[in-house]
Formats: C-alpha cells, structure tokens, sequence
C-alpha cells in the first residue's frame, strides 16, 4: 500500500487564499504546495505522487484555464 501522503498543488496570485487553503488541508493530512504565479507552477519539477491541483483561473502571468 502507497503510505505517500497525496500532494495538493494551489495556484493563485492572492497570497491570502494560498495560505487559508493551505491551513485548511494540511489540517486534512494533505501535503500542499502554493505557487503565485502560473509560470512558477509550471517550472516546478513536480514529484510522481498522487496530486490534485487547485487552480485561480485569473491569474496575472498566464489564464489559469492556459495551463
């Protein structure tokens, strides 16, 4: 059995939500990383684990619908 905690990936340019959800899913279990902005995402060298990806489409950068 995969005892590797699944990894949520939060993609939005208001810090504010990052860190509320970020609290809010750690307190779950969940692994997550935040990220500002669509291109610091994309250039991540993302781990194979289970992921899930929550996503502000009005990004600054790049729509976050383009990624």
């Amino acid at each position: 059995m995969n005892k590797r905690k699944p990894l949520i990936y939060v993609v939005d340019d208001n810090v504010s939500i990052c860190r509320a959800l970020t609290l809010l899913l750690k307190s779950h279990g969940f692994k997550v990383e935040t990220f500002t902005h669509a291109r610091s995402f994309l250039a991540f060298k993302h781990l194979k684990l289970p992921s899930c990806l929550v996503l502000d489409i009005q990004l600054p950068d790049i729509n976050g619908l383009a990624c």
